[in-house]
C-alpha cells in the first residue's frame, strides 16, 4: 500500500508541476492541495497489519458416527474445517489412536485417551497439544480445538 502511495504521491508531482504551467482556477488549485494533502497522510500511515489466516482443522477419527459429530460441532462454533482429510496442511488436526499417525507438524488433539500414558509403540513419538479423555462430551474437543486457535503454536 505504501509503494502505490508513493507511486501516487510521485504521479502528484508531475501533475502539480504541469498544472504550475498553465493558470489554475482557484477550486483546481485548491483540489491540488486537498490531494496532495492526502497522500501525505496515506504515505505517513504505518503499513497494515495482516490478519493471521483461520486456522484449519481436520477431523479423522476411526469411528465415523463420532467424526460426523465432531465436525459438526465443530462447523456449528464456526471452527474452519478442511473439506478432506490430508487435502489441506492443516493447523490442527483431532484423531483418535487409529488416525494419529501421519500428520506431522499439525497440532494434534488427541481423542479417547487417559492422558499420554496412553501413548505406547509408535504413537509415543507423538506430540499432542491436547488430550480429550474416553467418552468425553463433544464440547471438550471443542473447546480444546478453540483453545489452540487462540494460542499460537510453538516452534
Amino acid at each position: 500500500m505504501q509503494a502505490k502511495t508513493s507511486a501516487l504521491l510521485d504521479e502528484f508531482k508531475v501533475l502539480a508541476a504541469t498544472a504550475k504551467q498553465r493558470a489554475l482556477n482557484t477550486d483546481e488549485r485548491h483540489h491540488l492541495e486537498l490531494l496532495r494533502d492526502v497522500l501525505v497522510e496515506l504515505e505517513a500511515l504505518p503499513p497494515p497489519v495482516p490478519e493471521p489466516a483461520a486456522a484449519v482443522v481436520i477431523v479423522q477419527l476411526t469411528d465415523v458416527g463420532e467424526q460426523a459429530a465432531v465436525s459438526e460441532a465443530l462447523r456449528q462454533a464456526g471452527v474452519p474445517l478442511a473439506a478432506e482429510a490430508r487435502a489441506t496442511r492443516a493447523a490442527i488436526v483431532v484423531v483418535d489412536t487409529g488416525t494419529a499417525l501421519g500428520f506431522a507438524g499439525a497440532q494434534l488433539v488427541l481423542m479417547n485417551v487417559s492422558g499420554p500414558d496412553a501413548l505406547t509403540g509408535k504413537l509415543a513419538t507423538l506430540q499432542p497439544a491436547a488430550y480429550v479423555k474416553r467418552r468425553a462430551p463433544v464440547l471438550e474437543v471443542v473447546e480444546a480445538v478453540a483453545t489452540l486457535i487462540k494460542t499460537p503454536a510453538a516452534t
